[in-house]
């Protein structure tokens, strides 16, 4: 894996996450927060997993170490809240991904959780899944947001380069 590569999957995380925010932005709280079929159980459980997870992993593949507590709902007070958290949190994985080289990328980086024994992975397998969860998670609630007339439209990393390029 090249660092520019990685790059471009923090720039295009970062747009992705825009678009569902942006979306999600318009919801009535009761459509927000009510229960659908998919993982977290609601619009806005689903949007803390992701920042709470993205945040997670960048925080355990810039120091090797887990952030300790996950975040909870109690810790924002509104979806603008959130939402300013999570772009904080993209341009914090952005920053983190200029600094990476090729060598960095490609070799063991050693990890730590909490009651556990250290583990290693290449470090770039390790963004790649934070890259690879985060789209799960949007499509999981582009779909809701589609289902509720508020489709973040597509999400496709082709569609973000095409952009780009522009």
């Amino acid at each position: 894996m090249h660092s520019a590569d990685m790059l471009s999957l923090a720039e295009y995380n970062r747009w992705a996450n825009e678009r569902i925010y942006r979306r999600a932005a318009h919801l009535e709280p009761a459509d927000l927060h009510s229960a659908h079929g998919q993982t977290h159980r609601t619009i806005y459980g689903c949007l803390l997993h992701l920042a709470d997870a993205q945040w997670f992993w960048r925080v355990l593949c810039e120091t090797g170490q887990t952030p300790g507590q996950e975040l909870k709902p109690d810790d924002f007070a509104s979806l603008d809240d959130l939402r300013a958290f999570a772009r904080e949190e993209d341009e914090r994985l952005v920053r983190f991904a200029t600094t990476l080289t090729d060598a960095q990328l490609n070799r063991p980086h050693t990890y730590g959780w909490p009651r556990a024994k250290p583990r290693s992975q290449v470090l770039w397998k390790l963004l790649f899944h934070l890259f690879n969860h985060g789209t799960q998670h949007r499509a999981e609630i582009g779909l809701r947001l589609g289902d509720l007339g508020r489709s973040p439209g597509s999400l496709d990393f082709v569609v973000y380069a095409s952009r780009q390029r522009s």
